[in-house]
């Protein structure tokens, strides 16, 4: 059996690069509030918590429990919502995984998804 890597990168091959085969979407409430940082490529970042309801069992009236993530949002794109982003507000965020397993913001939004 080959490490779950090899099947990743086999999976990719012949796909057309131009294709976005990398999407995430994401809505929740700030946990806390946006953080400067640097990014793993040293440029700047504002780092924020996401919290949003994760049901732990198929039957989601059961057992309904609260999850969280952090994305990394590119300065270029935190700059048109950084003055809204509090504590609290709904978001609703687009981007992609990164190859570390992190979430890199594409698109971001104060209040509900749209």
């Amino acid at each position: 059996m080959s490490p779950p890597m090899e099947g990743a990168a086999a999976a990719l091959r012949g796909q057309d690069p131009r294709l976005v085969l990398n999407r995430l979407f994401l809505s929740g409430i700030l946990a806390a509030e946006p953080q400067k940082d640097t990014g793993r490529d040293g440029g700047p970042v504002t780092l924020l918590l996401v919290a949003f309801p994760a049901p732990d069992a198929r039957d989601t009236r059961e057992r309904l429990e609260t999850a969280s993530c952090e994305i990394e949002v590119p300065d270029q794109v935190a700059d048109r919502y950084g003055k809204t982003l509090r504590a609290g507000g709904s978001i609703f965020i687009t981007g992609q995984l990164s190859g570390g397993g992190g979430v890199i913001a594409t698109e971001i939004h104060s209040g509900p998804p749209p």
